[in-house]
Order: C-alpha cells, then structure tokens, then sequence
C-alpha cells in the first residue's frame, strides 16, 4: 500500500511527533477496519447523562476541546 502526505500534513505531523511508522499503522487499522472499535466507543459516550459527563470531566476524565482554537494558531 502506498500512503502519501501533504507538505502541510507533514509540518503538523512533526511538530506531534507523529512518526511514519505510527502514521502507516493507523492508516492499516483502518484499511482493515479495525476503527469500528471507534464507533462502538462514540456511542458509548454519548449515551452518558451530563451527570456521569460532570463526573468524568471532574476527575479528569475528559477534557474539554476549545473550539475557539483558531485564535491561538500562529502563521508560524
């Protein structure tokens, strides 16, 4: 299997320390399907109640994503 990148990918890649070798892996996963693990999570979690939502996040569970991330992103 091939797999190409973009430059742009590439930079973000780096700079996480995504490594060829962890991206190749991902990339078989889910050529073999093994991201439906994935899905079967995504519905776990949101069948939560805010209550069980509140508990995980107070125990650091979860962390909330800032949405507003763009205003942090440098043109660097």
């Amino acid at each position: 299997m091939i797999i190409y990148k973009t430059r742009w990918f590439n930079r973000w890649a780096r700079k996480q320390g995504l490594d060829n070798y962890s991206l190749c892996t991902a990339v078989r996963e889910m050529a073999e399907g093994l991201y439906e693990a994935l899905k079967k999570l995504a519905i776990e979690l949101l069948s939560l109640t805010s209550e069980a939502l509140e508990i995980a996040r107070q125990d650091n569970e979860f962390i909330e994503v800032d949405c507003n991330a763009e205003e942090e992103i440098s043109d660097s």
